[in-house]
């Protein structure tokens, strides 16, 4: 038996686009699929990513939101290619 579960990603790490947050709050490595479990190294809180620990403190300089594609594509040519879709496989 299998279960599947769907999260909506909301932000990502500016440096690492396959680590996102969930409306939840729970980091995932999109590579995997696993979640990513918040930790302490001595008496400081953060998340080991690429086997690097980063600080929860720092983590709002590396945070960004993910960038809604149809908002941000400028390309004449993207938006022709978006039209060009049938109804039920846009957003």
């Amino acid at each position: 038996m299998q279960v599947a579960i769907t999260y909506m990603a909301k932000w990502r790490l500016k440096e690492y686009h396959n680590y996102v947050w969930t409306n939840c709050k729970k980091l995932i490595n999109l590579n995997t699929g696993r979640e990513i479990k918040k930790t302490l190294n001595g008496l400081t809180a953060g998340y080991w990513i690429n086997r690097k620990f980063i600080k929860l403190t720092d983590m709002s300089s590396i945070v960004e939101l993910i960038p809604n594609n149809r908002v941000a594509a400028n390309d004449p040519i993207l938006k022709l290619l978006d039209d060009m879709l049938p109804e039920w496989a846009r957003d």
